[in-house]
């Protein structure tokens, strides 16, 4: 899988407000005139591009947090002599099971007294 860079992001965005804005002059204009057919096609054209449009903010939007969830997994580690996960300059364990969940959730664990710890998000104990 590829992400696009927030430049071109921004490019395709630019992009395709800058076709919508033609569409919407073209709307514009075929509103002036008789021709039905080309009223009707000016209006199917401009409402792929507002669902071009649409698509290109939920990918710009998907890109962003599959960014954020990239650098996140770079900065947390495993310890197999703990079994517990690490994020970079943090001496709390992250929960072993929300962050193997599909979701990579970081949860903290809690640490009691007996030296077990309890993930208040899924119920887990370590021991």
């Amino acid at each position: 899988m590829s992400i696009i860079d927030p430049h071109s992001a921004a490019t395709a965005i630019g992009l395709v407000n800058s076709a919508f804005s033609s569409v919407k002059t073209a709307l514009d204009l075929a509103k002036k005139t008789t021709d039905l057919d080309l009223k009707q096609e000016v209006s199917n054209v401009f409402d792929n591009v507002l669902e071009l449009k649409a698509t290109v903010y939920e990918l710009a939007e998907e890109n962003r947090n599959l960014r954020l969830r990239l650098e996140q997994k770079e900065n947390i580690s495993y310890f197999p002599q703990t079994g517990f996960f690490f994020k970079e300059n943090e001496s709390l364990p992250l929960c072993p099971k929300c962050y193997q969940s599909q979701d990579h959730a970081v949860v903290y664990l809690h640490r009691w007294n007996d030296g077990s710890h309890h993930c208040h998000v899924c119920g887990k104990n370590y021991y």
